[in-house]
């Protein structure tokens, strides 16, 4: 059989493979970003591509014409790349893709393209991660499973105890560590949810409450298998259950949660049937229709080929725009401050795992008479995971907290510190907790606030902040009021060494 190669190197196929090559460069270094969080989500992209190709009949025989819509989309996405280029913040730059990929099929197909691909565009969103949001959301679904796993375990007769993130029962103890947090479990059931929902459910109502209830059952089945491991130790032994029974009950947990979806899907209603109509809608046209269609996609091609290489000249530009705050010199910190000695302290690798190897830390102990106070210093540089709240690591490590409070220090001339104060206790041992946060340019005890406030900056004036976290404990003795005023006191003969001078 003769093959005609000069079919595939026409105009149209020629400008569309340059549309795909000038994307290369855009977002390669994001996507390479993104692909050190993924596990399963290759299997997402793989779901989306069999959607797609299922759905092809349906693509090849709807109506297809242009919809300037979808070039607003394009723009206002490529707009919004540049912008997080500027910041170098590679999800949101990843993340720019999937609507870019929709404004391309609106504005090149229509409407009705639009609507059939929507769902596996769209549902590359569940590629998108971030450390950041992954490392806050881990450590309080840690605490969560271990609390709900234990009291399960005790329900069922075996005594267990918890101390922060670890489980202690007379057979075995084991930490909740992150991978066993709960989050892989959403991060795998919830977008499947999703998928299943979209198969098997014509109603929204009945699609919501499918995905709703994905995260319950997500939380139940991780939580169920880490009470499991309780149980399998007072069955078959600790080596057991903290290896084979680790190992492999995930699987087991994972096949659970499929299993009430499919329940839930039916007592919701059962699968629908397929949709007719679809193969009557299907025409090939004639060889002059088709012509007509590629000459008519022609100019539209090269607009987005022009755009795509203003935004590669746009991001030439803006690419060593970025520049650091001043960061907090550390070592002007000195041994004595208004009468309190200090000694450092050894920083363990336990406090460091999970940082970011540029993390600077700051560790020491001051002591006046009887009295002590322990000074320590998180200060993030190029990656911006360092800082954490402490009423996550905390409760992490088995304290219980009392709610945090604002305080405020006057250290006069209209100088006033904003800081946040709470108790902390341990057992029979409490102490008394005030930390901020802190930038060459403000200071704030609001966690949140620091990721709006880093992403305006850089977007903004290409400026990547080195936040630094302060913290101060002391033991909280007899009486917490005169605690925090010694406190107080020593924080106003530190704070002109945690200024960002020279």
């Amino acid at each position: 059989m003769k093959v005609s190669f000069s079919k595939f190197f026409t105009l149209t196929n020629i400008l569309a493979a340059s549309i795909i090559v000038l994307l290369f460069p855009l977002y390669h270094q994001p996507v390479l970003s993104m692909m050190k969080y993924w596990e399963h989500e290759y299997l997402l992209i793989l779901i989306s591509l069999l959607f797609i190709f299922w759905k092809r009949r349906e693509v090849y025989a709807v109506e297809k014409k242009q919809n300037y819509l979808g070039l607003i989309i394009m723009v206002l996405s490529l707009l919004f790349y540049l912008a997080v280029k500027r910041g170098d913040i590679q999800g949101l730059m990843y993340a720019t893709s999937i609507p870019l990929i929709f404004g391309m099929v609106l504005y090149l197909g229509g409407k009705k393209l639009a609507g059939l691909l929507i769902f596996p565009i769209f549902f590359l969103l569940f590629t998108v991660r971030s450390g950041f949001v992954d490392s806050v959301l881990s450590i309080r679904l840690r605490i969560f499973s271990t609390i709900l796993s234990t009291a399960i375990v005790d329900v069922l007769g075996i005594p267990a105890q918890r101390v922060g993130t670890y489980v202690y029962t007379p057979d075995v103890q084991y930490d909740i560590a992150s991978p066993c947090s709960g989050l892989n479990a959403l991060n795998s059931l919830v977008p499947l949810s999703f998928l299943f929902a979209y198969l098997t459910q014509k109603k929204l109502w009945r699609r919501a409450v499918i995905v709703i209830m994905s995260v319950p059952i997500a939380l139940f089945a991780n939580t169920s298998r880490i009470a499991g491991i309780a149980l399998a130790a007072r069955g078959f032994g600790a080596k057991f259950a903290l290896k084979a029974f680790h190992d492999w009950s995930g699987y087991f947990t994972f096949g659970f949660g499929l299993l009430c979806l499919f329940g839930i899907s039916q007592l919701l209603g059962k699968i629908p049937e397929k949709a007719k109509g679809t193969k009557a809608q299907r025409h090939k046209g004639t060889k002059a229709q088709k012509a007509k269609s590629k000459r008519r996609i022609l100019p539209h091609l090269g607009i987005i080929i022009g755009l795509l290489c203003l935004t590669l000249v746009g991001a030439k530009a803006t690419e060593r725009a970025r520049y650091f705050s001043r960061r907090l010199n550390l070592n002007n910190i000195p041994l004595e401050i208004v009468g309190w000695k200090g000694a450092d302290l050894e920083i363990s690798e336990k406090e460091i795992k999970g940082l970011p190897p540029d993390t600077e830390h700051f560790n020491r102990a001051y002591t006046k008479g009887e009295s002590k106070i322990l000074l320590a210093i998180v200060q993030s540089k190029a990656d911006r995971h360092s800082i954490h709240p402490p009423e996550a690591c905390f409760p992490g490590q088995g304290w219980s907290l009392s709610p945090s409070v604002s305080l405020k220090i006057d250290f006069g001339e209209g100088n006033i510190l904003t800081a946040s104060r709470f108790e902390a206790g341990f057992q029979k041992y409490r102490e008394l907790v005030i930390y901020w946060y802190q930038t060459e340019y403000l200071t704030t005890t609001r966690f949140p606030l620091i990721s709006l406030i880093t992403a305006k900056d850089l977007i903004l004036y290409g400026r990547n902040d080195r936040w630094a976290f302060i913290r101060l404990s002391s033991p909280a003795g007899e009486s917490v009021e005169e605690t925090e005023k010694r406190m107080e006191d020593f924080i106003r003969g530190l704070w002109k060494y945690v200024q960002y001078g020279g």
